[in-house]
């Protein structure tokens, strides 16, 4: 995301320095601008502006939403849901604990308990009845 950021504030503060040096003056700022832009915070009015000097400046913006704003929100929405499954995965654990179901971290518990078992059985000797 970053490197989309540095990007587009380093084009931005070379095209639209002139036309609007608060916005565009260096890449510092122009990086906050576009910030105010991926947030859909009067983007609008940024895009005019340059548009009035650079009638094709509408590509730089929508192509900047695109790769930022739907990006970030589907990552944030994919984090999210994430999450709640993880949750809801530990949830359902426990709630199969509580109610006496046997659980993967038992069977695994019962299987490293025979395996040791079977391994002190194996290691002692047989012994035999002389009857």
């Amino acid at each position: 995301m970053f490197i989309i950021f540095y990007i587009y504030a380093a084009v931005g503060a070379t095209f639209f320095a002139e036309i609007n040096p608060v916005l565009w003056g260096d890449i510092s700022i122009s990086l906050l601008t576009l910030f105010r832009i991926m947030t859909f915070e009067d983007w609008t009015d940024v895009m005019y502006e340059t548009m009035t000097v650079y009638g094709y400046s509408w590509i730089f913006y929508l192509s900047f939403i695109f790769l930022t704003a739907f990006a970030f929100i589907n990552m944030v929405i994919g984090i999210v849901v994430n999450v709640l499954e993880n949750e809801n995965a530990l949830v359902q654990a426990e709630k199969d604990k509580a109610e006496g179901k046997i659980t993967l971290e038992d069977l695994a518990l019962e299987i490293r308990q025979l395996k040791t078992l079977l391994v002190e059985t194996n290691s002692q000797p047989i012994a035999t009845s002389t009857e």
